[in-house]
């Protein structure tokens, strides 16, 4: 779609002059794109006092949030020493802008991992960042917009902190649609580590394919909704694993607080009560030593557990949460409850005042720290330590504030991974095992984490399905936790498929089958998105246009595609963007005129700079069109250094050049008295196939089909293919509706002979009427087209010379969303307009008038070809195959069982 073009208000001394999603990634961006044009009218700005307003109103916004804290750190690049302030502000301001869209992301949790400045003057900046959720797009680039009037000087006081407050809740409305703390991280971290990373329906995927993996918080696709289902009811897990002879406290589920104290006596005093299927520390109280505090813990349980409580031996110990993922223990974090430590000076509420000052501190439950209240139960642990508020604890005392050590609570963390020993190790990894969970919290109780349980004693209190890894970013503010968990949800392996992206003007569509024929034969379940339709092995899914990143997500989530073949046609990389951040191999047919004077590409130079953007997201090699100036000089923009040349003819310069310093390519070649094409590496010669075993030649009468051949094969090698199904599958694809709709499909079973293909542009049109001039034909030579002249009447007119001459009857028709779409008809009755052009080139070609009917009708268009053939003629029809040969399906006359493709 064209860039939106807004009247929105100024925001300040900025206007979205223009915003563009795409689909997919685009101006070199690894992750789907926003295009955005700012309107900039105002002088430059004083960056000091910018930066430290900036900075102000982070702190005051998200109170408990550590990003911004160091503003403008990821914004601030070196200028040259001699340039002046005039000529670099503007990429100063435009790279601030960027960096408070990926703190604004951060917030409300959506991974954002992708941006560019791609132009900045005194009066525009031109952005292109990543997305994750469209509804997100427009409220976040508003809230920076927002900040940056706000932090240039708009509004102060009373003012400010209200404009503060409904931007707070801006963000805040995002982010519930947007993914857990978790989800997040762990999304960023999979980008980081190279895995592509994509929003589906109620889960992040990782990957592509039979490689990908998916994951909804630390749930993942793999893990066992069994093993979840019993990590929540925490009573028969503790049973679970007490059959498994593993240490765990005591327990009793109960329902009154009569039961409850008749537990408590059973096991003995203190004991913990906590809700019987809830996580996170709600309602949980530990420590219980007596029965007035059991009956108050019990209906704060009760309270998120109507049905049922759990009563258990407390445990002396620290706690200590164990994440075990993949069978492997990555991390061990002793949490440690909230409360403050004396210097000898303080009081208690001094103390905790100071405490809460932590700017990582905020008070809802997801800032990373939470702040400690001076509430009930921080009196009760005072209380119980013979403390007051107004106490002044001894240096380096710690006084506890909160019976339960968890983060969500007011706690904070202490990594001790390299202290574990080695049975506890085992311990935590049998737990979760125990239990089928490949991802587990275990929550271990130990009064010293360096010896083994059987000797100083400890239990396991819970098996959490779902972890939270706060409290091992806590630990370890500097260890990658998020990446060691994708590397265990990966198995440390890449998790993309081989993938080809194919460009060009004509032979996409077939050269794109022929690959998805080459790894069929392979014995892999490959996919292929093209303009007709998408298949996934033998399964057509779709017949309808799949083309680019449409086709190329259907394909990323189907489990079984081990294999990803793309048609990546202009308007598609226009539009949409690109299908993916980078690919196995990128190729480019040819560059012909086709779309030239549409969506602003105004000659092939352009075109062949677009279908070259192909090429530069290339990683393992590009295949090129050697015959081709445009597809040769293409070739710089490479974002791989291995080349592969296609050239029919053996002498070609530029292949000769390229194979003479080791090169590789693909050439025709006599060999065994016949033409066959090779593969070629420097000076070896490979002879593949002859083309005469290839029916989709046609015995070397198709030469497009020819070089799409060698296309397909040089591919395959370069992807590492064996050569003998890159055999086989050549000499079995033909030119059917089954193999190739709408390529130089021949029906038969009719009166007359019929020849279906969906030649749309000059190039295409001659090679198809040097074939037709060709074929014994007893009676006339008809042609229907809907295709041709439906973007440029210049098309219809180049070649009207060589339709005239080459067929007797002409049914003229036309596309006509394309036709309107395509702009050289106007808006007035562009159908008529079109067909009067056809019309009147083909009379000045030398066409009688009677040889020629108009029809805008479809799909009456084909009944007016039938009804004027007669035995021994041949039909060739320019239209969509679908659309044909249900056509050709539904003609009355036809004998049942006489219709046949091949």
């Amino acid at each position: 779609m064209p860039p939106e073009r807004t009247t929105q208000p100024a925001i300040g001394k900025f206007r979205v002059a223009s915003l563009k999603i795409f689909a997919g990634p685009k101006f070199g961006l690894a992750q789907k794109t926003v295009a955005l044009a700012l309107a900039y009218d105002g002088t430059a700005p004083d960056l000091d006092r910018f930066d430290e307003a900036m900075r102000s109103l982070l702190v005051q916004l998200q109170p408990g949030e550590t990003a911004g804290l160091d503003w403008p750190a990821g914004a601030v690049s070196s200028p040259a020493e001699d340039a002046a302030f005039e000529d670099i502000w503007p990429r100063a301001v435009g790279s601030r802008i960027l960096e408070l869209l990926r703190i604004l992301h951060g917030w409300a949790r959506e991974p954002f991992y992708s941006a560019e400045l791609l132009s900045a003057s005194p009066g525009q900046f031109v952005l292109a960042t990543g997305w994750w959720r469209e509804p997100a797009i427009r409220p976040l680039i508003d809230t920076a917009l927002r900040l940056v009037a706000m932090a240039g000087g708009d509004g102060d006081g009373a003012a400010r902190d209200e404009s503060c407050r409904e931007l707070s809740d801006r963000i805040g409305q995002v982010r519930r649609g947007g993914l857990s703390p978790a989800g997040y991280r762990l999304a960023m971290a999979a980008a980081r580590l190279d895995h592509p990373v994509s929003l589906s329906r109620g889960f992040v995927q990782i990957g592509w394919g039979a490689n990908a993996q998916r994951f909804n918080s630390t749930i993942f696709g793999t893990t066992s909704s069994i093993a979840v289902g019993i990590a929540r009811l925490k009573h028969q897990t503790n049973r679970l694993l007490a059959d498994a002879q593993m240490p765990v406290p005591a327990s009793f589920l109960v329902s009154s607080v009569d039961k409850a104290l008749e537990a408590a006596q059973s096991i003995g005093w203190p004991v913990v009560l906590k809700p019987a299927n809830q996580d996170g520390g709600a309602g949980v109280a530990a420590d219980i030593g007596n029965s007035e505090h059991l009956r108050k813990a019990f209906a704060a349980a009760q309270a998120h557990s109507p049905d049922a409580v759990i009563v258990e031996k407390h445990v002396e110990g620290d706690d200590h949460r164990m994440l075990v993922v993949g069978g492997r223990l990555l991390a061990v974090t002793r949490r440690i409850p909230g409360g403050v430590v004396g210097d000898g000076r303080g009081t208690v509420g001094a103390l905790l005042e100071e405490l809460n000052s932590d700017p990582r501190r905020g008070k809802g439950k997801r800032s990373m720290l939470v702040h400690v209240e001076l509430d009930e139960e921080a009196l009760q642990c005072l209380e119980d330590q013979a403390l007051t508020p107004h106490s002044v604890p001894e240096s380096g005392r710690f006084v506890r504030l909160r019976r339960i050590a968890n983060i969500s609570t007011g706690g904070t963390a202490q990594d001790v991974t390299d202290r574990v020993h080695p049975e506890n190790r085992r311990l935590a990894i049998r737990a979760a095992r125990i239990l089928g969970l490949d991802i587990a919290g275990v929550d271990f109780l130990s009064p010293d984490i360096a010896r083994s349980w059987r000797e100083v004693g400890g239990a396991i209190c819970e098996v959490n399905a779902q972890p939270t890894l706060r409290v091992h970013w806590l630990g370890a503010p500097d260890r990658d936790i998020e990446a060691e968990v994708v590397d265990g949800l990966t198995g440390g392996k890449s998790t993309r498929i081989p993938t080809a992206v194919i460009t060009g003007t004509n032979g996409k569509t077939t050269t794109a089958r022929m690959l998805h024929r080459i790894w069929m034969a392979a014995g892999r379940t490959a996919g292929v998105c093209t303009t007709q339709g998408l298949v996934v092995g033998d399964d057509v899914v779709s017949e309808r246009n799949m083309s680019g990143s449409l086709g190329a997500r259907a394909l990323f989530a189907d489990p079984a595609v081990e294999s990803a073949i793309i048609e990546q046609p202009r308007q598609a990389i226009l539009e949409l963007g690109h299908p993916c951040d980078r690919h196995d191999i990128g190729v480019l047919l040819n560059v012909q005129d086709d779309h030239i004077g549409i969506d602003g590409i105004a000659s092939l130079d352009e075109m062949a700079r677009l279908k070259a953007e192909v090429l530069r997201r290339s990683e393992s090699a590009v295949v090129v069109n050697a015959e081709d100036r445009r597809c040769l000089a293409a070739r710089a923009m490479a974002g791989c250094r291995r080349h592969v040349l296609i050239a029919r003819d053996p002498e070609n310069p530029a292949l000769k050049d390229h194979l003479a310093t080791g090169g590789e390519g693909v050439l025709l070649q006599t060999h065994e008295g016949e033409n066959w094409i090779v593969l070629a590496r420097g000076e070896e010669r490979i002879p593949l196939i002859a083309v005469s075993r290839m029916p989709s030649t046609l015995d070397g009468a198709l030469r497009f089909n020819v070089i799409n051949a060698m296309f397909a094969a040089g591919i395959a090698w370069a992807q590492r293919l064996e050569l003998k199904p890159i055999r086989d599958a050549l000499a079995s694809f033909e030119n059917s509706p089954r193999d190739n709709p709408g390529r130089y499909n021949f029906i038969e079973g009719l009166p007359w002979q019929v020849l279906l293909d969906y030649g749309h542009n000059p190039d295409a049109l001659r090679e198809l009427v040097s074939f037709v001039e060709g074929l014994p034909v007893t009676g006339k030579r008809r042609l229907l087209n809907l295709k041709l002249g439906n973007r440029h009447r210049s098309h219809f007119e180049e070649v009207a010379p060589l339709l005239a001459r080459t067929f007797d009857s002409f049914v003229l028709g036309c596309d006509a969303r394309r036709t309107r779409k395509g702009g050289d008809y106007g808006n007035d009755d562009p159908v008529g307009k079109m067909l009067a052009v056809t019309s009147g080139a083909l009379r000045r070609s030398g066409v009688a008038e009677e040889r020629i009917i108009c029809e805008s009708g479809r799909p009456e268009i084909f009944g007016r070809m039938f009804e004027q053939a007669q035995p021994g003629d041949l039909l060739v029809i320019l239209a969509e195959p679908w659309e044909a040969l249900r056509a050709l399906s539904g003609i009355r006359d036809a004998p049942a069982g006489m219709l046949t493709f091949r």
